[in-house]
């Protein structure tokens, strides 16, 4: 059967799929949005990639997939906790390695993703997630295959506990300090991890509970409220709750939070009276180290979190690049602003073309026609200032030699500086930079100090094609601090009217 009528069978099921790499994993479309149970749909997505393999999302098809890579996982799962998927008369699928992905049907309460958290080599995949389903191919030249292919049966109550369990956080209440702000800083952060740790069905309780605290304190003249906002916003957004239902929430927990003051919330244990008053650093015992959030990105394998630096030659297509990726941000719903140090005009001309070609919204975009000075301490205010009134996900500072106007890029005091204010605008107000730079003439390395690379959290070198007849180039990415360096990225540039555009694009990721 061909992949593109398995697909549409599997939509008359009621399962949603999506368009996958032929022979691969990585989706070819925004695979949360556009996975589609409706038959007409899925046969206009495969009329657009007929060889592609077939993705199957979860949580939309009511399904939950036991991924096990080791057949000696089994043994694990039914010693540890008498339970024999492999046993079960439900559908089994062999994996293109060999391993087995069984289904379940979802019930009322829905199943977390996992990776090797109840047994080694044993992966969930349910609310939230996606398999690749026979008969798709491998890169192994192997192909996804039915082993038992009948309806699921229902996942059974006691797995959902043991796949759901995790143990609640440790809430650490900070002493109060003597500066009024600091506490209710405290109190923003503490509140935003209890956010981002939440469990799936409980998230915007939580984000309620912790609103009306926080909230409590801006009340009380401890915390500024658009910075609490900004940050209760990107918490929200960071466990997937809908922009909508979020802002409804926030509203709520504002109406009837009341003023809040140190006094109100006790220190679990006392400080000695000759050192309370000192200042101290935030200690974390390793249980506090595993309950720390993994890295999260703002768009996969590509940008995450924190300082990413983008570097190449004139010509390279790098600032390119970087405006696919900071519309690819904004496409996702979160605001990004782009300072753009030179060639205005021009750029409104590739912004144009973006948004043409891919026909996304990207109404959360900003271009400021400057960009600000690093090294100079009434811009940065303005900076902060900026952040503060727009709350943005992403700024995007193209280039940094702009930025740093009368410094030396070899000096690792002057680069360090305009490092630390992007530092801050991460630390303080969770705001994530994208630096477009210049490389030296040898390939390979970014122009001045070792800094930079020291710093960044992501690290990308844009090199040009060499072909003559190809127009565009290739990103390698040279740093990846928290996750293993992905593959390089090879891009095309492709002119529409007087503009241009990367194809393809981060967003079709």
């Amino acid at each position: 059967m061909e992949t593109v009528q398995q697909a549409v069978e599997y939509a008359e099921k009621g399962w949603a799929v999506f368009p996958v790499e032929p022979a691969g994993k990585k989706p070819l479309v925004k695979w949360t949005d556009e996975s589609s149970s409706d038959p007409q749909q899925v046969q206009a997505m495969w009329d657009l990639c007929p060889n592609a393999n077939i993705g199957i999302d979860c949580g939309k098809s009511g399904l939950v997939v036991i991924d096990i890579d080791d057949l000696d996982a089994v043994r694990v799962l039914a010693e540890k906790f008498g339970f024999d998927p492999s046993a079960d008369e439900t559908a089994v699928a062999r994996t293109g390695r060999g391993g087995l992905h069984i289904y379940y049907r979802a019930g009322s309460e829905s199943v977390r993703n996992s990776a090797s958290k109840v047994a080694d080599h044993v992966d969930v995949r349910g609310d939230g997630g996606y398999v690749v389903a026979p008969p798709s191919g491998h890169e192994s030249g192997n192909a996804y295959e039915w082993v038992r292919k009948v309806e699921p049966k229902p996942i059974p109550e006691s797995m959902v506990k043991v796949f759901n369990y995790r143990e609640e956080p440790k809430r650490v209440e900070l002493p109060p300090e003597r500066a009024h702000e600091k506490w209710g800083l405290a109190i923003l952060s503490a509140e935003v991890f209890a956010i981002e740790t939440s469990v799936p069905g409980q998230r915007n309780n939580q984000l309620n509970r912790s609103a009306y605290l926080v909230y409590g304190a801006v009340k009380g003249g401890h915390l500024d409220h658009s910075i609490a906002t900004m940050r209760l916003r990107q918490a929200a957004a960071h466990v997937g709750l809908a922009e909508s239902e979020a802002e409804k929430t926030l509203a709520s927990a504002w109406e009837g939070a009341e003023a809040r003051h140190p006094q109100d919330r006790t220190p679990i244990t006392a400080l000695a009276s000759d050192t309370k008053d000192r200042k101290t650093f935030r200690l974390l015992s390793p249980e506090d180290l595993e309950l720390l959030p993994p890295p999260q990105w703002l768009l996969p394998d590509r940008l995450p979190e924190g300082q990413t630096w983008m570097y190449g030659e004139p010509g390279s297509g790098k600032t390119f690049l970087a405006l696919d990726w900071a519309c690819s941000v904004a496409a996702k719903g979160l605001n990004v602003v782009y300072f753009v140090g030179e060639g205005v005009q021009g750029f409104a001309r590739r912004v144009w073309a973006w948004k043409t070609n891919y026909h996304k919204d990207i109404s959360t975009f900003r271009a400021v026609p400057q960009a600000p000075h690093l090294l100079e301490p009434n811009s940065i205010e303005t900076l902060r200032n900026t952040v503060e009134n727009v709350s943005p996900s992403l700024i995007v500072i193209d280039t940094f030699a702009r930025a740093a106007v009368g410094g030396d890029e070899n000096s690792a005091r002057d680069v360090g500086m305009a490092i630390d204010v992007l530092d801050t605008l991460w630390r303080e107000m969770h705001v994530s930079s994208l630096v477009v730079h210049h490389s030296t003439k040898y390939q390979g390395v970014e122009r001045g100090s070792s800094a930079i690379r020291g710093a960044a959290d992501a690290s990308w070198e844009v090199q040009a094609g060499i072909d003559g007849n190809f127009i565009g180039g290739q990103a390698f990415c040279r740093k990846m601090k928290d996750a293993e360096p992905p593959n390089s990225v090879l891009f095309q540039l492709r002119t529409l009217d007087d503009g241009a555009y990367v194809w393809p694009s981060a967003s079709l990721l």
